[in-house]
C-alpha cells in the first residue's frame, strides 16, 4: 500500500482549512488557552544516566504551543507559537473589541486585561467557578490529543442511522442477556 495519496490529501485539506480561517475573528465570549506539544525527550532507563530535561541545553527545540481562541457555541481559531506569550499580538487582532475573554491563571495572559473584560480561573483551585471557565478550550485539546494518539471515540450523534440502530440492538441484546442470567 502506498501512503503518498492520503498524505498529500491531508496536506491539501489542512491548507484549505488554514486559508479559510486566515481572516476569521472571534467575538462574544471567547476562551483562550494553550497546550504544548512535541519536543519530548525520553528519560534514560538508569537513574544515573538521566539528565534534567527542563534545562535549555537538553531541549530539542521542536516543542511548540497550540493556542486556541474558542467562541462559546462558535468558531475555534488555532494558532501555533514557540510560547503562549508570543500569541498576544495575534489574539489582539483576531478577538474583537467588546468580547469577554476567559483565560487561566498564567501570567502571560495579563495584558489581555487592558483590551478586554478578562475573567481568570485558577486551575489549582477549580476548573470553573461560576464566572470564569476554559473548559471549551480544554476540550479542544483533549480531542486533539485523542486524535493524535489514535484513540477513537464513537458517539451516537456522529454515527449513521443504521449504525445507531445496530448499537441499540447490541445494548438491548446485552441487557436481555444480563436479565436472563439474573
Amino acid at each position: 500500500m502506498q501512503y503518498k495519496p492520503p498524505s498529500s490529501s491531508r496536506h491539501k485539506i489542512r491548507e484549505a482549512i488554514a486559508a479559510e480561517k486566515i481572516d476569521a475573528t472571534a467575538s462574544g465570549t471567547v476562551e483562550v488557552d494553550g497546550a504544548y506539544f512535541g519536543g519530548h525527550i525520553r528519560p534514560a532507563n538508569w537513574k544515573e544516566n538521566r539528565i534534567d530535561r527542563r534545562r535549555a541545553q537538553h531541549q530539542t527545540g521542536k516543542r511548540r504551543v497550540v493556542v486556541i481562541a474558542r467562541e462559546r457555541d462558535g468558531k475555534t481559531l488555532p494558532f501555533v507559537f514557540k510560547s503562549e506569550a508570543e500569541s498576544l499580538e495575534i489574539l489582539g487582532k483576531r478577538i474583537e473589541i467588546g468580547s469577554v475573554v476567559h483565560a487561566d491563571e498564567a501570567t502571560h495572559w495579563t495584558p489581555l486585561h487592558s483590551r478586554y473584560l478578562t475573567l481568570r480561573i485558577n486551575h489549582q483551585e477549580s476548573y470553573s467557578n461560576g464566572e470564569a471557565c476554559t473548559n471549551m478550550a480544554e476540550s479542544f485539546f483533549s480531542r486533539f490529543v485523542a486524535r493524535r494518539s489514535g484513540r477513537i471515540t464513537i458517539s451516537a450523534g456522529a454515527t449513521s442511522r443504521p449504525m445507531r440502530a445496530r448499537w441499540r440492538g447490541v445494548r438491548i441484546t446485552a441487557a436481555s442477556r444480563m436479565e436472563s442470567n439474573i
